[in-house]
């Protein structure tokens, strides 16, 4: 991902909370002749294993999806996340002349995959992916074992090892701090959408001396 440097959030622990806040991404994978796999699905941060202090992503896919044979190769992937995003319009701009663009942030993480196929980590991915969403009455727990079966035995579990992690955040940080300051209230104005672009953009103005 093209990350000019004024743009680049180095931050480990932004970083980590920005993908768990924005789970749903996309995986992309290269199959053995070379072509590439690519799936929407949701993904799970899972605290470091290493020494190095590596976080890993947890996810899974449908087994009769062709992306699951590009993971059994067991090579990198690649895992992208984005959040809030919006229009920039020069008119809200104090400098001129100037032209529009589009504030966002993004995450890309890459790493080699792990296939899970034991059954019992299976199971326990999926009753711990459920019970961080579901805030209904329906228990994971309660289904019937061979229904349950049934189901783990259709999906492809693996982990994405973070080994090389790119974050951007493009907030108009090359702008003078007083255009920053007119984005934010300006995007602030339109709404709930505006409003978490409006924060990310505060967030990135110099802090007062």
């Amino acid at each position: 991902m093209y990350t000019p440097a004024v743009f680049r959030e180095d931050d480990p622990g932004r970083i980590r909370d920005f993908v768990a806040a924005n789970p749903f991404g996309i995986l992309v994978s290269q199959d053995e002749a070379g072509g590439i796999a690519a799936t929407h699905l949701v993904f799970r941060v899972l605290d470091p294993v290493t020494a190095d202090g590596r976080w890993r992503l947890q996810g899974h896919l449908a087994r009769e999806n062709p992306h699951g044979a590009a993971l059994a190769r067991e090579g990198e992937s690649l895992a992208i996340f984005h959040g809030p995003h919006a229009f920039i319009s020069p008119g809200w701009y104090q400098v001129q002349p100037s032209v529009p663009t589009w504030n966002y942030a993004a995450v890309h993480v890459r790493g080699p995959v792990r296939v899970i196929e034991d059954e019992g980590e299976r199971d326990a991915a999926m009753a711990a992916l459920v019970s961080g969403y579901d805030t209904q009455t329906w228990r994971y727990e309660a289904l019937p074992a061979g229904y349950k079966a049934k189901m783990l035995a259709g999906i492809v579990l693996f982990e994405l090892e973070a080994v090389s992690v790119t974050a951007k955040w493009k907030m108009s940080q090359n702008r003078a701090p007083k255009d920053r300051v007119a984005v934010a209230e300006a995007l602030a104005a339109q709404g709930a959408a505006g409003a978490e672009v409006a924060a990310l953009v505060r967030a990135t103005l110099p802090r007062p001396a």
